[in-house]
This record gives C-alpha cells, sequence and structure tokens, in this order.
C-alpha cells in the first residue's frame, strides 16, 4: 500500500514524463516475463523513449490534468505506458508493431501524439511509415537526380559550341 506522499510523488513523476513526452502509447502486458519487459524498455531507450508501468488510479488522474481522453478499455488489463521523447513517432510505432507480433502476450493498445488520439489501426498505419532517415535519404536522392539533370541541360549548348569548333578546326586543318 502506498503512502500519500508516495502517490503524489508518482504524480508528479508522471506529470513531468508526460510533459516531455512528444507522444504517448498504452499497451496491455499481462503475462509478459520480466526479461521481455526488460528487452522491450532497452529497444525502447535507443529511440529515446521509455516504457513504465504505473497504477491505473494514478495514471487516470495525470492524464485528467493533462486534458488527454482515453477510454476506459486502456485499464481494463495491467497497461503500460510507453513514453516517447523524441519526433520518432514512427520508429517507435515500428518497434512496438514488431514486438506485439514477436509476444503475443504484448498488446497494443491505443495512443496519443500531437494532441490528437491514436486507435490501433492508426499505430498500424504508422508503423508502415518509412523512418525520417529513409524519407531524407529518398528525398536527397530526388535532388541529386535533378541537379544532375538541370547541370546536363545546361551544359548541352556549351558542348555543341566545342563539338563545333572542334570539327571546324579538324576541317580547317584538314584542308
Amino acid at each position: 500500500m502506498l503512502r500519500k506522499q508516495d502517490k503524489e510523488r508518482l504524480v508528479l513523476e508522471l506529470e513531468d514524463k508526460l510533459g516531455k513526452s512528444k507522444s504517448l502509447f498504452f499497451a496491455h502486458y499481462k503475462g509478459m516475463k520480466v526479461s521481455e519487459m526488460y528487452d522491450l524498455r532497452v529497444k525502447l531507450r535507443t529511440l529515446s523513449a521509455e516504457y513504465k508501468v504505473t497504477k491505473h488510479t494514478l495514471t487516470k488522474i495525470v492524464l485528467k490534468k493533462k486534458n488527454i481522453q482515453e477510454p476506459e478499455k486502456v485499464f481494463s488489463a495491467p497497461t503500460g505506458i510507453v513514453f516517447c521523447y523524441d519526433d520518432n513517432v514512427t520508429e517507435v510505432c515500428k518497434l512496438l508493431a514488431s514486438y506485439s507480433k514477436e509476444h503475443d502476450k504484448f498488446k497494443m493498445h491505443s495512443g496519443y501524439t500531437e494532441g490528437q488520439s491514436l486507435t490501433l489501426k492508426d499505430i498500424g498505419e504508422l508503423a508502415k511509415i518509412p523512418s525520417k532517415q529513409a524519407l531524407y535519404g529518398s528525398i536527397t536522392g530526388v535532388f541529386n537526380s535533378l541537379l544532375f539533370q538541370l547541370t546536363y541541360v545546361l551544359n548541352a549548348p556549351v558542348m555543341q559550341v566545342v563539338q563545333s569548333l572542334e570539327y571546324r578546326s579538324k576541317n580547317e586543318k584538314s584542308n
């Protein structure tokens, strides 16, 4: 049984984590082994995210203070929260989706990002989006291609002049 000051400290800690996070995701974990949860936490840390198991009543208090509406079904089973502290929401969604496939006892439920509630379907769709790095690479490739084509087109008239002068000089030498 937690004392009142312990509960207040946990509420402040949750408020702090929620204030720092750009996104959060709810997942049920009933039946998972400690080693599996540890593995998930390690993987999430590499993405600047954190998995935390909290008391439902304290979590509800904090969510209400932050005006985050989550369906009551979220708290129908033991629930953990993934706090995502970076803009890499798609990478975190990919990790959670793949982890959920590998571990049948870990079930994603819903989430919240940029003031929007996310359903399980939304999280799945976010997981399909390429990462920022992949998108940057694609855009860079497109720009490189366009620059190459532009330099080719701009150099074409100059090359024609050079070729004409070379042809003319060869003809003058042969005459």
